[in-house]
């Protein structure tokens, strides 16, 4: 149950973080989106982390796990940069591309080991 919303939460995130990015292309900012993708953000490594505990007593965990959080950071804090206001629609432009690969490659990481346990 838990993996499902976990999973709900990803697609939430990624629909967050594309809306997210026609904003940064139109130039546009909207603090409700921010506040809901931050949300969307918050309960998806909440969720992780709790994913983690749960299967904590598989041995191989740790090398996976530490990359999903690695990549989730940095899909999340390449996602802030690029809304943030002072850059240059081009720079906001590749920080959110960036970010957009951070999080197909976390998911894929999260796709090839976890689906197996779960």
């Amino acid at each position: 149950m838990l993996g499902d919303a976990h999973i709900i939460l990803i697609w939430l995130s990624l629909l967050m973080y594309l809306l997210q990015g026609s904003l940064v292309l139109s130039r546009k900012q909207s603090k409700t989106m921010m506040t809901l993708a931050s949300i969307s953000s918050l309960t998806l490594f909440g969720t992780g982390i709790a994913l983690v505990f749960m299967i904590s007593n598989i041995t191989f965990a740790n090398g996976w796990v530490m990359t999903k959080l690695v990549g989730t950071l940095v899909y999340v804090s390449l996602g802030v940069l690029a809304l943030k206001p002072g850059y240059s629609q081009s720079v906001a432009i590749s920080l959110w591309l960036l970010g957009l690969l951070a999080l197909i490659y976390t998911y894929s990481i999260a796709k090839l080991y976890v689906e197996p346990i779960i």
